[in-house]
């Protein structure tokens, strides 16, 4: 997808424990399997808008760290470690969520702060809903304002 930035297996109903993801900006995706995330002493924990192929349309903020280390094993069997920052270490993370059966609305700092993008190009998972259905998320206070997703989605 090209607003993608990752993909785990069970999006695509694999059961192997492994994604695919862009981890440094080059437009190449490198396949993570079995990858386990480990803190870099001292990395902070940053806020930052969200957004999953699992359920489009919808955004909301999240904390994730700043940097980690990434252990993965490539197709062929040989371990890899890299370190990631911002962006990157906000996609690991979301993957590595997926692979644990986690999406980001678990992570939310407030579960009323999600808000609906371009409802109109994003039917809402095919659902038959009400039409009072979306109201809470559409009477979202007016100051809060979180800043139109740029480029990518993680």
């Amino acid at each position: 997808h090209p607003d993608a930035a990752g993909l785990a297996a069970n999006q695509v109903g694999w059961n192997d424990a492994v994604f695919a993801a862009d981890l440094d900006g080059s437009g190449a995706a490198t396949l993570c399997v079995n990858p386990e995330i480990e803190t870099v002493p001292g990395s902070p924990l940053l806020l930052g808008t969200e957004g999953c192929l699992s359920l489009p349309g919808f955004f909301g903020t999240v904390a994730r760290l700043e940097s980690l280390s990434l252990r993965y094993q490539d197709l062929s069997g040989t371990p890899h470690v890299t370190t990631v920052h911002g962006f990157y270490a906000r996609l690991v993370e979301h993957e590595c969520d997926h692979l644990q059966g986690v999406i980001y609305l678990r992570r939310l700092l407030a579960p009323s702060l999600v808000r609906v993008a371009n409802m109109l190009e994003y039917p809402l998972l095919d659902l038959e809903l009400p039409e009072d259905a979306l109201a809470p998320l559409l009477s979202i206070s007016a100051d809060v304002a979180f800043p139109a997703p740029s480029g990518p989605s993680v």
